[in-house]
């Protein structure tokens, strides 16, 4: 449970809260991951990793769930409104024409419920098994091209034309999650751009998503955006330190069941220790998760202290 936020102060902005489709079953997440398989097959695995450690976290007022079910979107959207919650980004997947986990927000713009704003974030990486420290299994390969810009954009007219998408500043809000992986990034915005005014829907307000594999300090103008938002729970000076950390040509490359996600974990645990920053519970946990491996244990032991510029 969290506790109810205050009323919002038109001022100070909308609070957008990311939405993750993945939350009922599909034939290739059957086929990947085993039959049945939904996010909460991993929810449900989570286990405590110190003493008052909160794992697994188990769902409350809505229960497990299942996203093809309009009466649980409704009731989502109530709850949001309920603690301040300006609307949804929805987890948007085009593989080159190929879409995944659609079903949700295509039931939305067809039935017109819940009456409640929404816009897309395209999350644009390639899929691979990550999860399980195979990430040289590749589900569904991401690929890029101009003329695939202009199928996907006019793909999404329709979406970003619906009465209840977000606007900012009378533009769309569209969001690309890894703006790095785009060839060229001010093309594929001129091209979304120019076909959003001749629909006449007006220009985009693209945003970049700031994640830990950005380097920081990249500005939205120079891949031809508006804007960007960090993906990141982290303070900028532990992000940072935490972002040297992994580029040090000394630190550790992925092996056996060690991801990414975990090492970005690691990395940020190690750099608020130094910092002398306040260390959460999933901090604790990256920390017992990867304490054991010896090829990290030794990179912090080779390196102390972390150089600061």
């Amino acid at each position: 449970m969290v506790e109810k936020a205050s009323t919002q102060n038109p001022g100070t902005g909308r609070f957008i809260a990311f939405y993750l489709p993945q939350f009922y079953p599909t034939p290739y997440n059957d086929d990947w991951w085993g039959k049945g398989f939904t996010e909460w097959t991993n929810v449900v695995q989570g286990r405590p990793r110190f003493r008052g450690h909160y794992q697994p976290h188990l769902p409350a007022d809505l229960g497990f769930y299942d996203l093809r079910v309009s009466e649980t979107r409704e009731a989502q959207a109530e709850l949001a409104k309920q603690f301040g919650v300006y609307g949804f980004c929805y987890y948007h997947y085009w593989f080159s024409g190929k879409r995944i986990l659609e079903r949700p927000l295509d039931e939305v713009l067809a039935s017109g419920k819940p009456d409640f704003p929404f816009c897309i974030c395209w999350a644009n990486e390639t899929w691979k098994k990550s999860w399980i420290g195979r990430n040289t299994v590749t589900l569904l390969e991401q690929t890029f091209s101009f003329e695939d810009d202009l199928a996907h954009i006019r793909h999404l007219l329709p979406v970003l034309a619906d009465s209840r998408y977000i606007r900012i500043e009378g533009r769309p809000l569209l969001l690309v999650y890894r703006v790095e992986l785009l060839p060229e990034p001010r093309k594929t915005a001129e091209i979304w751009r120019s076909e959003a005014i001749k629909a006449g829907l007006g220009d985009l307000f693209l945003v970049n998503v700031q994640s830990t594999y950005l380097p920081q300090g990249t500005s939205p103008d120079t891949v031809g955006f508006d804007a960007l938002r960090r993906l990141s729970n982290s303070e900028s000076d532990v992000r940072d330190l935490a972002l040297k950390t992994m580029n040090d040509p000394e630190f550790p490359k992925p092996q056996g069941n060690i991801t990414v996600g975990m090492m970005v974990q690691w990395a940020t645990f190690h750099a608020k220790l130094f910092l002398k920053k306040p260390i959460t519970e999933d901090d604790r946990a990256a920390y017992y998760a990867m304490g054991s491996k010896s090829a990290f244990k030794t990179f912090i032991k080779n390196h102390p202290k972390f150089k600061a510029d």
